[in-house]
């Protein structure tokens, strides 16, 4: 459980970022992929977790075995098996964003920092409208201290501005970019723009509290 606790620290994102990986059965999905789906949805993991192993040792072609496997792994925990499942997925179904988003944040989890970015990017320029996807690859760029790529992305969301996104989180880590490309009065706008949204934002008013002249 160790290396959830470390990936949920070092993101800090809405859980609504990973509602887009969940995705209902279609009635032509065997018995036990449907029992595996409703044990996962209901947090019974080692439940899930037998039926998918016996389902895609059955049928190891079977995409959305190999992926909600691939999220009970990641649940429970066991980052290296889901990197496994994740990857079998992906190499199922190359441009499925959400396994490439999956795969990413896995592989950041482990270390393979330039996987990670690499996969986060294949998810962004499959699905263009995958927010949290180009959210996510904007906190990678900017935790490797790329901060041109950094600012591309959040201002694309900016951009974007899409209903019921975190956008006061945007606006706050845009202006942590722009501090650091040495556009202070940019990241003191977008500091206020985050306080417009959120009041309650702490972040950004400290931000401006000892930034602002």
């Amino acid at each position: 459980m160790l290396a959830m606790a470390v990936l949920s620290v070092y993101f800090q994102v809405p859980n609504f970022l990973y509602e887009r990986g969940k995705k209902e059965p279609s009635v032509t999905k065997t018995g036990s992929y449907q029992k595996a789906f409703s044990s996962y949805e209901k947090g019974k993991l080692e439940e899930a977790l037998e039926e998918l192993e016996r389902v895609v040792a059955n049928n190891p072609k079977d995409f959305e075995a190999q992926y909600l496997l691939g999220q009970t792994y990641e649940s429970l925990g066991d980052i290296d098996k889901a990197v496994d499942a994740y990857e079998k997925a992906v190499e199922l179904k190359p441009d499925d964003s959400r396994a490439l988003y999956n795969l990413a944040i896995v592989y950041k989890a482990k270390g393979k920092k330039n996987w990670a970015i690499a996969t986060m990017k294949k998810a962004v320029r499959n699905d263009k409208s995958f927010v949290g996807a180009r959210f996510m690859l904007a906190k990678m760029y900017f935790d490797e201290g790329e901060f041109d790529e950094a600012e591309l992305h959040y201002e694309k969301i900016v951009d974007i501005n899409p209903y019921g996104f975190d956008m006061a989180t945007v606006h706050t880590e845009l202006g942590l970019v722009y501090l650091e490309n040495d556009k202070k009065e940019q990241a003191i706008t977008e500091w206020q723009n985050a306080l417009e949204i959120d009041p309650d934002n702490d972040q950004a008013k400290e931000l401006l509290e000892e930034h602002s002249e």
